[in-house]
């Protein structure tokens, strides 16, 4: 699962994570970790956002930022984080990000709710086919015009898709040399990451219940890019992904025929997982 960039957290900081339900904080401690944000004593979360200083707000009891309790003998439970380029996952993640990452900078992050399973979700972002009907005129505006052009490859846990630069439309020289006018990274079981040039849109799907889904929301803008490039790329995904949300909430079922080889990778993986 995504969790953050490393630029998100500052130093000696701890960051209460929405897609854990705040019950789990990214640290950076120089290293990056994940910590429990539930005190054992009484198992009352600890931080409400970021913050320098642990300390529970219901008996007062602190703790640092290893884990240690300070005025108390109790400790938090404490796992690690995985590092790709400057993305933080929960997990080792087969495959180098193939964008560097390091310039972008959290523009908005949003709780959005769909009607639809994770799975769901995972399915219509791993469809290429459905892109120049469901998006007809939609990547036109950053230059992506023709999906057969696509060539993606799979990972022990998620898969990679990538959309060669048709159009070079606004791409700062730097990411000239990528020659992708977009890139998109599953992660399973439900974080999904897009890269257009000049921004990064990352979504994590968990269930809330059989039927639907929270989905956090992490928009991220290249500071090296202009701020028209910012709204177009922001418009441009905010389209796609609405049209995406409406899609996943018309399947009723996890289709079980006719998949592609990137349905099956995921569906094989799900299987294993369970």
């Amino acid at each position: 699962m995504f969790l953050a960039l490393t630029q998100d957290i500052a130093l000696d900081h701890v960051v209460p994570l929405a897609q854990y339900n705040h019950r789990v904080s990214i640290v950076n401690t120089g290293t990056f970790a994940l910590l429990s944000n539930i005190c054992p004593h009484q198992n009352s979360r600890i931080a409400k956002c970021a913050t320098a200083h642990l300390q529970c707000p219901y008996h007062g009891m602190t703790f640092d930022r290893d884990g240690s309790g300070l005025n108390n003998s109790h400790s938090l439970e404490t796992w690690p984080a995985y590092q790709n380029q400057t993305i933080l996952f929960d997990q080792h993640v087969g495959c180098a990000f193939p964008i560097d990452t390091q310039y972008m900078t959290l523009a908005e992050h949003r709780q959005d709710t769909v009607n639809a399973t994770p799975g769901v979700i995972m399915d219509v972002f791993l469809d290429i086919e459905h892109i120049p009907v469901a998006h007809a005129g939609v990547y036109d505006q950053i230059g992506i015009n023709n999906v057969d052009e696509i060539t993606w490859f799979t990972f022990e846990n998620g898969s990679i898709q990538l959309v060669p630069a048709q159009e070079k439309i606004s791409m700062i020289p730097d990411d000239e040399k990528y020659n992708i006018g977009a890139c998109w990274m599953a992660v399973y079981p439900g974080t999904m990451i897009e890269w257009q040039p000049g921004a990064l849109f990352v979504t994590v799907a968990h269930n809330t219940n059989e039927i639907s889904s929270q989905v956090q929301v992490y928009k991220y803008r290249d500071t090296r890019y202009s701020e028209d490039a910012w709204q177009l790329n922001n418009q441009v995904w905010e389209t796609a992904w609405a049209q995406d949300r409406e899609l996943a909430e018309f399947i009723e079922s996890p289709a079980v025929d006719n998949l592609d080889e990137l349905k099956q990778h995921h569906r094989v993986w799900m299987q294993d997982a369970v």
